[in-house]
């Protein structure tokens, strides 16, 4: 076995003992409050983590585009749901295609786009189930009032090839709400609106819609809330710097980018050979930093350029260059959408290369 330092850099490493804790923890959490678990595969974009987390008790899949949905469908899972609208005539046949080898649900939230998907089924000969997508103050997709939502379904109902099976939210605001307290308030409010949309469909003859939320940061909070069927959660499994800011213990951070010192200035800058083109650009956290350095805080990562990161620490902490550094990135799921594959450790010695299969984009052209 090869020892983690001994790798080239930069590369994604995996600590395969800390995802493990995570899927478990999360699995736990579900199940002691009789949630369905869809994991939002969209963080790790790989197979073998999603077998594990089949394993965990996942009851499906969660992703964010037609080609996560295709790699998925075809390493063998049946149970897809697509948290986003599928758009354009190509996509609507790639969306039907996948149909007939797995089980697959995908996003509405306009009247002209059900219609296409509509027009579409009905072309195929075949039925595809949709989940309405509500807006419970992200102000992204979704519809954004009762009154949207319940115009939406009389419009719905109404169309053939498509089935309406519940409702669905991602209550992404929740990272802007660091306060525990006003976000198990935004937390309430968010329920009460998903559970009153539930009841639109109700009343228009769906029998035990789902409900579905989507967000890691609330995920404690929400599974506590009456009403709720499935949560579809993603960043869990590996947690990031985000995740740190907003209560998560640094430890259960199990996602780094190994980066190499190549200089280091009198001035305590300290510059590695990681930049965005390795850990992403997000800065969503107040102090504008890019992420922190495992064992190391004392320094601070203040800039990037595209192949280099800025290291800050006052005076001499006995860096040299060639040493080697850990770095959690400030959003994991960006970070880990810019490598094609991830090595996965236990005690820091390598055990495998997990590829990360349904990374970017499936461009037909």
């Amino acid at each position: 076995m090869q020892s983690v330092l001994e790798l080239e850099t930069p590369v994604l490493l995996l600590d395969l003992g800390t995802l493990h804790v995570n899927l478990k923890l999360m699995s736990d959490l579900c199940k002691e409050h009789n949630i369905a678990l869809r994991p939002h595969i969209k963080t790790h974009k790989c197979v073998e983590i999603a077998k594990m987390q089949q394993k965990y008790g996942a009851t499906g899949l969660t992703v964010a585009t037609l080609h996560e949905a295709e790699v998925m469908s075809e390493a063998g899972f049946q149970d897809i749901f697509i948290a986003y609208q599928i758009v354009g005539e190509t996509k609507l046949q790639r969306l039907i295609s996948i149909s007939r080898q797995s089980s697959i649900r995908s996003a509405v939230d306009s009247v002209e786009g059900a219609m296409a998907l509509s027009a579409a089924a009905k072309r195929a000969g075949v039925v595809m189930p949709v989940m309405i997508e509500i807006d419970t103050g992200l102000r992204r997709a979704g519809t954004r009032s009762l009154i949207e939502t319940r115009q939406l379904m009389a419009k719905l109902i109404e169309m053939e090839g498509i089935s309406v099976e519940g409702v669905f939210t991602h209550e992404g605001h929740l990272y802007t709400v660091p306060d525990a307290v006003l976000r198990n308030r935004a937390v309430k409010e968010v329920v009460s609106t998903m559970r009153d949309s539930g009841q639109i469909l109700e009343e228009y003859g769906v029998a035990r819609p789902v409900i579905s939320v989507g967000s890691t940061p609330g995920a404690q909070m929400i599974v506590r809330e009456h009403g709720i069927g499935e949560l579809r959660s993603g960043v869990y499994c590996f947690n990031d710097r985000t995740q740190v800011y907003l209560g998560t213990n640094p430890s259960r951070c199990a996602v780094s980018v190994l980066a190499t010192v190549l200089s280091v200035r009198s001035d305590g800058r300290v510059i590695v050979d990681a930049g965005v083109k390795a850990l992403a650009s997000d800065r969503n956290i107040p102090d504008g930093l890019y992420g922190f350095v495992i064992d190391h805080p004392e320094l601070q990562f203040v800039a990037c350029s595209e192949e280099h990161g800025m290291l800050q620490s006052e005076g001499d902490r006995g860096l040299k260059v060639g040493d080697k550094l850990k770095i959690v990135p400030n959003h994991c799921c960006t970070c880990v959408n810019m490598h094609d594959a991830m090595m996965v450790f236990l005690d820091d010695m390598v055990i495998d290369r997990w590829e990360i299969s349904a990374r970017g984009w499936k461009n037909p052209y």
